[in-house]
């Protein structure tokens, strides 16, 4: 990777919270995560490249990629209210049904 990638590596998590990652596993306070950001097709996409490692979870590195699409104009911005006692908030990110 050259200049233009900003990575960002993150160590010591907890148990608490979300733990399930995309494509499958969780992470653990011994879990290792590497993010890549770059700016793609001159600024107009963004690409973020996940990368964790914990050999108690996975046999090899588990990477996957998320791509955004820069918006070229909204006419309103949305507004969230974000009450993060909300119980219905909660079971949808713990994923309990």
């Amino acid at each position: 990777m050259g200049s233009d990638t900003l990575v960002v590596d993150t160590l010591g998590f907890n148990d608490r919270g979300v733990r399930s990652i995309p494509g499958g596993g969780v992470r653990t306070p011994d879990s290792h995560l590497i993010e890549r950001y770059r700016l793609l097709e001159n600024g107009q996409r963004l690409s973020v490249t996940f990368t964790w490692d914990d050999p108690k979870v996975f046999h090899k590195p588990h990477t996957y990629e998320f791509r955004y699409y820069k918006v070229s104009r909204i006419s309103e911005p949305r507004v969230y209210n974000c009450n993060p006692n909300d119980a219905d908030r909660t079971k949808f990110l713990l994923n309990e049904r």
